[in-house]
């Protein structure tokens, strides 16, 4: 004989916008909006999409969450810790379960207002935020960059050359012996570069 236990899971949803925008590091303001505070099984999770301004740096930032809560005839302030965890640039749909606050939240309760501040964050490293930035250009912003990149690229080369063809016309005539420190490492180098004319 085969047992077959169901789990019913209540949720209850509060909804609310968050009211507002706060201010992170760096002077950059960050947008919290669709805020919803849901109850699952006792246990408040917080969802919400946070809009993170391009090139901030941030991997994950710690929101302070203040709500309050109409349950009956009575105002309650519930108050968390969101951590939002892997932000992008752009739009990041977010979620955390607010495990400390398991049954603090009636079922007759609903959001009144929900305000957030920032309290700390966490910086990616500078190849991340190379990497971020390369992920975020279209097709044409990455030939442009390149070809950009070429350009400059060649500069540098046809600027060698041309020192290296000064060094030889400064250097061609004269013996081994009456050449300076200074033109004997600047011959080596054009020499290892293979830009040194015979």
């Amino acid at each position: 004989m085969t047992r077959v236990l169901a789990f019913v899971v209540a949720v209850q949803a509060l909804s609310g916008q968050i009211q507002g925008h706060f201010n992170g590091p760096g002077g950059r303001v960050y947008t919290v909006t669709n805020a919803t505070l849901d109850i699952v099984s006792g246990i408040p999770v917080f969802k919400a999409s946070v809009l993170n301004p391009e090139k901030t740096g941030l991997d994950s930032l710690y929101l302070d969450i203040s709500s309050v809560l109409a349950c009956g005839t009575d105002s309650k302030v519930f108050a968390f810790t969101a951590a939002v965890g892997n932000i992008k640039p752009g739009e990041n749909q977010v979620s955390d379960t607010v495990v400390s606050a398991r049954d603090q939240i009636a079922a007759e309760c609903h959001l009144k207002s929900i305000e957030a501040s920032f309290r700390s964050g966490k910086f990616v490293s500078a190849a991340i935020m190379a990497q971020r930035e390369e992920d975020s250009l279209t097709a044409s912003q990455r030939t442009t960059r390149a070809a950009a990149a070429q350009k400059a690229k060649q500069e540098e080369e046809r600027q060698l050359r041309q020192k290296c063809s000064e060094i030889y016309r400064a250097t061609s005539n004269k013996k081994v012996v009456e050449l300076t420190v200074a033109e004997d490492r600047a011959i080596k180098a054009c020499e290892a570069l293979g830009i040194y004319e015979p």
